[in-house]
């Protein structure tokens, strides 16, 4: 089954250090993943943040996140093309 994005709704929040959004993820119309930190690089650059746990030990607990490559572009790139028209029509409604 190919891997298809067919929603993502997007979060500003007040930035904090690099982070800047959060994203929700609709995948094939059947699965969400939520929770997505959106951070800000230089240069204009995206990244993101898959939720995870962090346990007094250190050990971390990933809820989901991308374990190839070619997924997390996928999902990276059509996160920040949602991002940056969402930005431009934010710019475009200010008096």
């Amino acid at each position: 089954m190919k891997l298809v994005v067919t929603g993502i709704s997007i979060n500003f929040i007040r930035p904090s250090g690099n982070l800047v959004a959060f994203a929700s993820i609709t995948v094939n119309n059947a699965l969400v993943l939520s929770g997505i930190g959106i951070h800000s690089k230089p240069g204009g650059y995206l990244d993101l943040g898959f939720p995870a746990k962090t346990f007094p030990n250190g050990e971390k607990l990933h809820y989901a996140h991308p374990i190839n490559d070619e997924t997390r572009i996928l999902l990276r790139d059509a996160v920040a093309k949602k991002y940056f028209d969402l930005m431009e029509a934010l710019n475009d409604s200010k008096p």
